[in-house]
C-alpha cells in the first residue's frame, strides 16, 4: 500500500503565462526569504536557451516567474515572498 505525504512547505508563484504551485524541496535551501528568490531566479534561469527547461521552437514565449509565495502547508501561513523587480534582465 502506498503512503500520503503532505509537504512541509508549498510554492505558489505567477508567471507571465499564468500561475502555479509545487512542493518546496531541501535543494532549494532554506524555506525562508533568501531561499525563495534564490529559487526564483534559478528557476527563470531554467527557461532560457540552454537550460533545463529551454523552450521548444513551438513556444512563443518564454516563462518567467514574478512573484512567488512560499507557504506553511499546516496552517497556510505565508513564511516568505519573493518578487521580480520591475525590470529583470533575463
Amino acid at each position: 500500500m502506498s503512503r500520503d505525504y503532505t509537504p512541509k512547505y508549498r510554492v505558489e508563484y505567477t508567471s507571465n503565462v499564468g500561475s502555479g504551485m509545487m512542493q518546496w524541496q531541501s535543494v532549494y535551501g532554506k524555506p525562508d526569504k533568501d531561499g525563495l528568490e534564490n529559487w526564483r531566479q534559478a528557476y527563470n534561469q531554467s527557461f532560457q536557451v540552454g537550460g533545463v527547461n529551454e523552450p521548444s521552437s513551438k513556444t512563443s514565449v518564454v516563462m518567467h516567474i514574478s512573484t512567488a509565495k512560499l507557504i506553511r502547508q499546516s496552517t497556510g501561513e505565508i513564511v516568505a515572498e519573493a518578487h521580480a523587480p520591475a525590470f529583470e534582465i533575463v
